[in-house]
């Protein structure tokens, strides 16, 4: 090998093995983290259902809603209608041709208002 070519090799030999170990420590360290987060994915779906129940709230119960006269006279009326067939339609038409206010006094009957009225309150 000619002179100048083993003092280049010889100067560059340091910085080439420097850079081979570093190389090799940073793929140890890539290999760790890969086995810390193999570990943690295990754990993690090991603990999975645990952690799903945990994060789904509790149902509530329903509130108990109090029922003033004038609305259980209406949702008696309601039954009754519903007992002889009329649609949830009809009631409503029913209840606005008769003048019946809503429970909050504004607006009007809608099909819709008493199919919930009636399925909330049996």
């Amino acid at each position: 090998m000619p002179p100048y070519l083993k003092s280049l090799l010889d100067e560059i030999a340091p910085a080439i093995k420097n850079y081979l170990n570093q190389a090799a420590e940073s793929k140890m360290r890539v290999a760790k983290a890969r086995e810390r987060s193999a570990e943690a994915m295990e754990k993690l779906m090991e603990n999975l259902p645990e952690i799903v129940q945990q994060s789904i709230p509790a149902r509530a119960e329903p509130r108990k809603r109090k029922i003033t006269a004038r609305k259980q006279e209406l949702l008696d009326m309601i039954n009754k209608l519903r007992d002889e067939n009329m649609t949830y339609e009809e009631i409503a038409a029913h209840l606005q041709e008769n003048n019946i206010p809503t429970f909050s006094g504004r607006g009007r009957w809608h099909a819709q208002t008493i199919h919930r009225l009636y399925m909330y309150y049996p």
